[in-house]
């Protein structure tokens, strides 16, 4: 079995541990923050989960969630890259410093949390927090 590591950093990495512990990269994240934003990232990468094939990983830098295929393959799955409440479609969603991920126990939605404090603060935080819930249609 696999295991999965993102790491906190403004490369974005995932990387893939085999059982026997080779480690070896997946993937990278998009992780640029908006231009001219005036603070220093602390949450480049944060939650990675694990659901019917595919990693999904939060990016509080972009305000986006990314899918990642078993592949290395990485894909937009939520988020538009502009932070506020979010409306409408998931790409289309304007999610604030998404960071953990959970899965509904029957998997069909996907539970992201993220910030509700909409202005940047030296700390990043996620207070006070939000949750945002996608049903997963096929």
């Amino acid at each position: 079995m696999e295991t999965y590591i993102s790491h906190n950093s403004e490369q974005g990495l995932i990387t893939k541990v085999s059982s026997t512990g080779a480690a070896s990269e997946l993937a990278t994240i998009p992780t640029l923050g908006p231009e001219n934003y005036p603070l220093e990232f602390l949450q480049w990468v944060g939650y990675i989960k694990y659901h019917d094939g595919s990693l999904y990983v939060t990016s509080p830098s972009t305000n986006k969630v990314f899918r990642v295929s078993m592949s290395g393959d990485v894909s937009l799955f939520a988020g538009s890259g502009f932070r506020f409440k979010p409306r409408g479609a998931a790409i289309s969603a304007n999610l604030n410093r998404p960071h953990g991920l959970a899965f509904s126990k029957d998997g069909s939605t996907l539970y992201i949390s993220g910030s509700a404090d909409t202005e940047p603060r030296h700390t990043q935080s996620s207070a006070p927090s939000i949750i945002w819930s996608i049903e997963l249609v096929e």
